[in-house]
């Protein structure tokens, strides 16, 4: 069965944009009732990966991209915190960028989970798991309204695609002794 490499870069992608569902919460004001202007809110974001009966892969290196659409009625807040573990927010989709300041107000971040011992492993999703980076704090700014969006960014796990040190069928043949 022949097969164009490139046919693997695209599905890939196309994984990531039909098997893994994220969502965005409703927005919990700090002060009750609702969010006007120069109040925080915080909401949690989720991300589910397919399970096994619907082709679920394994995806490491779990990465989320969040971004207000207008910037001018709201703006995210650098917290790097959660229930267990936590994130680190940086400015791009690398390691290598740059850590967003704490508490400072972005209209885009990248978030970079890490994990305390004991916790959920949120820098991996298996197949068929869901997982929540809660409590990521936002600022409304103006009256109106803004979309507040996610996204994620993750690797395949080559391992769990192709597997290693795998055995061939076996061959036998009946060896008789007379």
């Amino acid at each position: 069965m022949p097969i164009n490499l490139l046919d693997i870069r695209s599905a890939v992608q196309d994984y990531l944009d039909t098997k893994v569902t994220v969502t965005v919460s409703p927005f919990r004001a700090e002060v009750p009732n609702a969010i006007g202007p120069g109040e925080k809110f915080t909401f949690d974001i989720t991300a589910a990966n397919a399970n096994a009966a619907d082709g679920g892969l394994k995806l490491i290196n779990v990465r989320y991209h969040v971004k207000v659409l207008s910037p001018a009625k709201a703006k995210l807040i650098v917290n790097n915190r959660g229930a267990i573990g936590g994130w680190v927010s940086r400015s791009g989709p690398l390691e290598t960028d740059p850590e967003l300041a704490l508490q400072s107000e972005v209209s885009e971040m990248y978030l970079f989970p890490y994990n305390l011992l004991g916790a959920t492993d949120t820098k991996t999703l298996l197949v068929g798991e869901t997982d929540t980076l809660a409590n990521i704090e936002g600022k409304a700014l103006s009256l109106g309204a803004t979309d507040i969006q996610c996204d994620i960014i993750a690797d395949v796990d080559i391992n769990f695609l192709i597997p290693m040190d795998q055995n061939s069928a076996t061959a036998s043949r009946n060896l008789v002794v007379t």
